[in-house]
């Protein structure tokens, strides 16, 4: 990836250490790699589902359990998308990570058959989301990643 692109990813959090940890995460991998990665935050499921309707993103990392809506239902949502427009299709196909405290055998082949494409559980460790991050976007077709150029 070159350094004037940009990587958008969608946090959904509703717990604020977690979500701090999981910024300044990014953001260290973001600065020792020499490419931008821009997190929009999100506390909600539905302020998220907008987002995912309007806002064009590479990558959504999401917890399971979360204040009123149910993490592997949005992922549900968002794989339904695929019979739409070209945003639809591109939704469809967004990359997931699904990051939750549930931590069974049974809890991860769960959230995969549920539409994700990768699974960390909680508490998770620096190098792994840093790790799976990398992985999955190395495995995205360059023709569906959708970097954006800094304005």
């Amino acid at each position: 990836m070159q350094s004037e692109q940009t990587m958008r990813v969608a946090l959904l959090e509703d717990e604020p250490i977690q979500m701090q940890l999981m910024v300044a995460t990014l953001e260290t991998f973001s600065e020792a790699d020499h490419e931008a990665i821009n997190c929009s935050q999100f506390t909600d499921g539905e302020s998220l589902r907008t987002a995912l309707l309007t806002d064009p993103f590479d990558l959504v990392i999401l917890d399971w359990n979360f204040n009123r809506t149910n993490g592997l239902d949005l992922v549900r949502w968002m794989r339904e998308r695929g019979g739409g427009n070209d945003q639809e299709k591109a939704l469809a196909e967004l990359p997931v990570i699904v990051v939750s405290a549930r931590s069974t055998a049974g809890d991860s082949a769960a959230a995969l058959a549920g539409g994700a494409d990768d699974y960390i559980a909680k508490p998770f460790r620096r190098g792994e989301l840093l790790g799976r991050v990398q992985q999955l976007m190395s495995l995205v077709p360059r023709k569906q990643i959708r970097f954006h150029r800094p304005t």
